[in-house]
């Protein structure tokens, strides 16, 4: 095809596409290679190849077209193994997911799913409010078959949400650190207050969080957040908080914008809690449920409250543990999933077992047969 340019960096690009959208399959995530249809002048000029932390096991990526790029991440797994698609939480990414996905993938397909604004999915003019994403959802779960969701918090929500209003192609959930309507007696912890008043006015948010990165920078900018969603920043591997960084280094003006508008959305999805209760009641589908026990975000207190609204699911809490399970103890996350699994492979209904990334309107924009050294 003239014009088409295949080229790899060890840099992240931005999330915009150099060209036309014709993004192809797959991508390596850790120096994120991508071929798409520019001329010789949209091809990237490096003086010299900059020290890029890689991921130990890069995953494979494939691009959708769902309104503009949807990046999901393929880590892998056996031919007809069980599928994850996993839904990352607010500010995250499909790069938070990938010691977690280490774990599963000697038995399990594990995929992960850039959000528009997030990670390698551009916002593209695209609503990232509540509903709009588990509309988005739905349509990667029609590209990849049928799937246990592994959402964490917001991502937890879509999933919920999924599974409420579209059962058919979820065979199981996963749902780490969900978020659940206050109970009246529960003190708003410090952090939850500042995310309460910052989505309140959301012009008040993107500002302060535009100043807070730039005051920081990204690495400190990161490490605080990780203070914040785990029971401490050290509580998260080296090599994640390297890629989270690099992650950081490369977003653009929408990340804080996009941020503020999910939480606000997320925020509205719970206020209304007799209608998420009743949601949340109405899932057919087999559910597990992981809590950190040092949850600041997402306090504990509300599991007695879930456990009434779905008494058949299981229920989890680590203690030790803060708002993101996979990120401080992915390991001791993965067996809880494996065993989850185990038990609905031997239920009526079978588990998803195939995830070809064909879709139906959400078509991959275009894929090459090329071999990746991994």
């Amino acid at each position: 095809m003239r014009g088409l340019v295949v080229f790899e960096t060890p840099a992240p690009p931005s999330r915009r596409p150099p060209g036309p959208a014709a993004w192809v399959a797959p991508v390596p995530i850790g120096y994120w290679r991508r071929a798409a249809v520019v001329s010789p002048a949209d091809v990237p000029v490096l003086d010299q190849e900059p020290a890029v932390p890689q991921p130990s096991r890069p995953a494979q990526s494939a691009f959708l077209d769902i309104g503009g790029p949807v990046h999901v991440a393929d880590h892998g797994g056996p031919p007809g193994a069980p599928v994850l698609l996993c839904v990352h939480g607010l500010g995250a990414s499909a790069v938070s997911w990938g010691r977690f996905a280490d774990a599963l993938t000697s038995d399990h397909r594990v995929l992960a799913v850039d959000l528009p604004g997030h990670g390698l999915s551009p916002r593209a003019g695209r609503s990232v409010a509540v509903r709009d994403n588990a509309r988005l959802l739905h349509e990667v779960l029609a590209a990849v078959g049928p799937a246990v969701l592994v959402g964490h918090s917001m991502g937890g929500a879509l999933a919920m949400l999924q599974a409420s209003s579209r059962p058919a192609h979820v065979r199981g959930l996963v749902l780490l650190a969900l978020p659940m309507p206050r109970v009246p007696w529960e003190p708003m912890t410090p952090a939850l207050a500042l995310r309460v008043a910052l989505c309140a006015w959301p012009w008040l948010g993107r500002t302060a969080l535009a100043t807070r990165f730039r005051r920081l920078g990204p690495e400190e900018f990161v490490r605080r957040a990780l203070a914040l969603t785990c029971s401490s920043a050290e509580a998260v591997d080296e090599e994640t908080r390297q890629l989270l960084v690099q992650r950081a280094e490369v977003g653009d003006a929408d990340d804080h914008a996009t941020f503020v508008e999910a939480a606000s959305s997320v925020g509205l999805l719970v206020a209304r809690a007799a209608v998420y209760r009743r949601t949340i009641a109405a899932v057919p589908t087999p559910g597990m449920v992981v809590h950190g026990g040092l949850d600041r975000l997402v306090p504990a207190a509300g599991l007695d409250e879930l456990a009434a609204l779905q008494p058949g699911w299981t229920t989890a809490v680590m203690p030790g543990v803060g708002h993101s399970p996979h990120l401080e103890a992915p390991d001791e996350v993965a067996g809880q999933v494996r065993a989850f699994t185990r038990t609905l492979a031997t239920a009526r209904r079978p588990i998803g077992t195939s995830a070809h990334l064909t879709p139906r309107r959400s078509a991959v924009l275009e894929v090459r047969e090329e071999a990746i050294v991994r």
